[in-house]
């Protein structure tokens, strides 16, 4: 007992119904335990009991603790994640014993749409680690109540769909598709309204020229083999591309496929300009027509960068759009990850639901991930303030695992609509990391957030605030030491206490990237599994 807490040595998981849906969270919950020292080796025993009950509130969970046990009840599955989600962040491993939460908890997620997109590309993590480690990655988000994956199958990479990396591709994704569907997700796959492979022929590429159609700048991240929808030929070689992606995904239920204008997309030539108000919604609608042939799929349109390279593109939208048939279910946008984006305080645009598009991946340091685990509380948190009374809920953006205190804070903000990110950050903390240090970790990573922006230098990384990184290491240090041999063996807590030494090295250093600093980076690479990884995401060993 840790005082009059009784502790348990063995977890006995009992399915109310039909067991074959809730087999795989079963194990997750057990394999969960086991990874932070729980042996479940006999002894007192604890029974935990998963029931689907229609009466629980839309995705949400009961959690009933009775005498030796509990009962996790929920109406779908998702709901039932989310629950064994609370049940697993509330225990404690004490002893290689079993300490579950105690208290009778019932909660409903405010937000409807909590979803997560996975940036499939670049030779990231999502892109290139062994698929069971992303897999399980899908699996532990559903804990936290997410409830959408969108990935996306990043044509610019490959000459056509016969190309053995595509396949590959599409292989991998499926796979990272069913285990989202398994843990009870929605699934979602992001387009590019104009999107070609890397052997698009001249005479059909689109424009990307400033100085011309009222283009004061180029579109950002057009890799110049993007289809011109105007040009002869184009729309019918968009339509046979996007087809023969669709054939590649058939049988996939997907909920929603994303409608993508910029970065990368787009085209400035004269009939397509303003692309959001022309070239894109003319090319949006025959795309969407072409996957709804191999999916009953629903659309988000994404207003990504609108405004920023042509004035006046959100206004001529709104005027263009005709959403006659209901074909677009929402409006995708983030209106303070940059100027120009579409204001705040419009609840609805074109008489549909906003949902966001949050950056936690790349703000403050490049290679995004590249120093460790980068913690931006106050930023979402100060931007979930502005727009949290607009939004149905969104889709983070994520490179990688290294913004995983990120995903987490924001999970509690869908989930709760309100939520303190320093109480977020004590209960990952708590969970992950075991509760005697948790406060101390959580706030270091709050002091973290000061010290993330950065500029690479010739000879290391010159960081902009490196007063508190002393302090930071420090507080890490001594809690590597008190927490037990599995915490510290696990990555989260690596790319923790990696941040903290580089940061230190470096600032102690004239920001010079001395051996110290290169081991820890490439004992990141081998976290990320980035050894072939563009230079944006792979951490700074060369």
């Amino acid at each position: 007992m840790v005082g009059d807490e009784i502790m348990y040595e063995t977890l006995n998981i009992a399915v109310a119904g039909d067991a074959r849906q809730c087999a795989r969270l079963a194990e997750l919950i057990c394999e969960w335990l086991a990874e932070k020292g729980f042996e479940n080796s006999g002894g007192d025993s604890y029974k935990l009991t998963l029931k689907f009950d229609p009466s629980v509130d839309r995705e949400g969970y009961v959690f009933a603790p009775s005498e030796r046990g509990g009962q996790i009840s929920a109406s779908c599955l998702s709901g039932l994640y989310a629950g064994a989600g609370h049940f697993l962040l509330g225990s404690r491993i004490y002893g290689k014993k079993l300490r579950p939460p105690e208290k009778h908890m019932e909660s409903a997620p405010k937000k409807s749409v909590r979803g997560i997109y996975f940036a499939t590309h670049f030779h990231n993590f999502y892109h290139d680690a062994p698929v069971c480690r992303v897999k399980r990655y899908v699996e532990e988000l559903s804990l936290w109540g997410y409830n959408m994956l969108t990935v996306w199958f990043d044509m610019h990479h490959y000459t056509g769909m016969d190309d053995p990396e595509a396949k590959e591709m599409v292989s991998r994704l499926r796979l990272i598709l069913e285990a989202a569907r398994v843990s009870g997700m929605k699934l979602c796959l992001g387009v590019l309204a104009n999107e070609g492979f890397s052997g698009t022929p001249d005479e059909l590429k689109a424009d990307w020229r400033a100085g011309q159609n009222g283009y004061h700048a180029e579109p950002m991240g057009h890799y110049h083999v993007e289809i011109c929808p105007n040009s002869p030929g184009g729309m019918e070689q968009i339509i046979k591309n996007r087809e023969e992606v669709c054939e590649a995904f058939r049988g996939v239920d997907f909920e929603y496929i994303w409608l993508w204008p910029y970065d990368q997309g787009g085209c400035t030539c004269e009939k397509c300009s303003p692309w959001g108000a022309r070239g894109f919604l003319k090319t949006s609608r025959l795309v969407a027509d072409a996957c709804r042939k191999y999916s009953s799929c629903k659309f988000i349109m994404s207003l990504w960068y609108f405004d920023n390279f042509i004035k006046g593109e959100t206004e001529a939208f709104k005027k263009a759009f005709a959403n006659d048939d209901g074909y677009v279910s929402y409006i995708l946008c983030e209106p303070h990850h940059q100027s120009g984006e579409l204001p705040a305080h419009d609840r609805e645009i074109c008489g549909l639901g906003i949902v966001g598009f949050p950056e936690i991946s790349m703000y403050g340091a490049s290679p995004w991930g590249g120093f460790g685990a980068n913690p931006i509380p106050q930023r979402i948190r100060h931007i979930w303030d502005i727009e949290k009374a607009e939004m149905q809920g969104g889709f983070p953006y994520s490179e990688g695992i290294y913004e995983d205190i990120n995903k987490y804070i924001i999970s509690r903000l869908y989930w709760h609509g309100d939520y303190d990110a320093n109480a977020a950050m004590e209960e990952y903390a708590g969970a992950y990391f075991g509760g005697g240090c948790a406060g101390e970790i959580a706030a270091a990573l709050a002091e973290m957030e000061k010290t993330l922006p950065r500029q690479m230098t010739p000879d290391g990384a010159a960081l902009q605030n490196p007063a508190f990184c002393r302090e930071i290491y420090s507080r890490i240090a001594k809690c590597d030491s008190a927490i037990s041999p599995a915490a510290r063996a696990s990555w989260r807590w690596r790319i923790i206490y990696l941040r903290a030494l580089i940061d230190n090295e470096l600032s102690s250093n004239n920001f010079a990237k001395r051996q110290i600093c290169k081991e820890a980076y490439s004992e990141l690479i081998g976290i990320y599994h980035a050894q072939n990884a563009d230079p944006w995401v792979r951490p700074p060993l060369q």
